[in-house]
């Protein structure tokens, strides 16, 4: 009996040191299980990181190819700008050779609006003298109108006054006719009588 307690007890601890050897390499199966999790996160963030990396830089690209085309457009128009400014001296320096004869046709003209100035003031002081003498005239034919006028009135007036006159002789003589007619008819009534 003591001979299979200890065969069992021997068997036991065999059991044991194998499930403690099994447990042994779970453990290090579950760590290096971790280290590969960890080392393919550690890669996930790398990569990720390096994604981002490569974003900004393609940022980074289209903001400098931006300014370049920006630079170049600013070339452009100040090498046009000097075309235009070297055509706009080389057009000055020909205007230059003309400006001395502008100036004397300058001269000329002003010369030419100081006698038609000249020649204005004369005019005005015409016209002043010719408006006068109408502005006499023009009075002296109001008065002449006026005069005329008042003739006129008093004409009319003597005209009304024998109007009236005549009017009340023929009406007169119409009262004398119709009287003498009466009369007449009155002695003819009488004279019937008789």
């Amino acid at each position: 009996a003591e001979a299979a307690k200890a065969e069992k007890a021997k068997a036991d601890a065999a059991a044991l040191a194998a499930a403690e050897a099994k447990a042994k390499a779970d453990a290090e199966k579950a760590a290096a299980a971790a280290a590969a999790l960890k080392a393919a996160e550690d890669k996930a963030k790398a990569a990720e990181s390096s994604a981002k990396d490569a974003e900004e830089n393609l940022k980074e690209l289209d903001a400098l190819r931006a300014d370049l085309e920006m630079f170049n457009s600013r070339v452009i128009a100040l090498t046009a700008s000097e075309a235009s400014l070297k055509a706009e001296v080389e057009e000055a320096n020909k205007k230059g050779a003309d400006l001395e004869k502008v100036q004397k046709e300058l001269e000329a003209a002003k010369k030419a609006v100081e006698a038609s100035k000249k020649e204005e003031a004369a005019l005005k002081k015409k016209l002043e003298a010719i408006e006068k003498t109408t502005s006499t005239a023009d009075q002296e034919k109001g008065a002449k109108l006026a005069s005329l006028e008042t003739e006129i009135e008093k004409l009319r007036a003597e005209l009304e006054a024998a109007n009236e006159a005549t009017k009340k002789q023929v009406a007169n003589a119409v009262e004398a006719a119709k009287k003498a007619k009466s009369e007449t008819d009155k002695l003819k009534a009488e004279a019937d009588k008789a």
